[in-house]
């Protein structure tokens, strides 16, 4: 009787000790699916996150190449504008060069035919003008463009 009533005492210690045991785990799978939503919660914000910055990684490397792209159409139409005001400026050269010896021409015939001094040279014989406007180009401010054909 003495070895019954001890077993019992064990078998009520027991079902305290596991009442006990099944509360602390109760409390912890409680606190566990509690942080564990926490966490899906926490790494669902993070992917959507990460897929924003890839997004606008994409969408920063896509800008990148479109200016990139408008810089160079850029300079290469700065390229044809300098083009252009450089051969305006050859051709503006030529027109005050070829007035300039027809004047000449017509100066020193002005002044043969009132009996001047035209200093040996004929206007009826220039078979070339006076002067070269090849030249002039080369030797103007600007002549870092003479390798353009004019």
């Amino acid at each position: 009787m003495k070895e019954l009533s001890e077993r019992q005492s064990q078998q009520t210690q027991a079902i305290k000790r596991e009442a006990k045991a099944h509360t602390a785990h109760t409390k912890a799978l409680a606190l566990h699916h509690k942080t564990e939503s926490k966490y899906l919660q926490v790494k669902a914000e993070y992917e959507k996150n990460q897929l924003d910055m890839e997004n606008m990684e994409k969408a920063l490397e896509n800008e990148r190449a479109n200016a990139r792209e408008i810089s160079e159409r850029t300079a290469e139409k700065a390229k044809e504008v300098e083009k252009l005001r450089v051969t305006c400026n050859a051709d503006e050269v030529r027109v005050a060069v070829v007035m300039f010896n027809c004047w000449l021409i017509w100066f020193l015939d002005l002044v043969a035919r009132e009996g001047g001094q035209t200093h040996g040279i004929e206007p009826a014989k220039i078979d070339k003008p006076i002067l070269d406007a090849q030249v002039l180009i080369s030797h103007s401010p600007s002549s870092q463009y003479t390798y353009l054909n004019y």
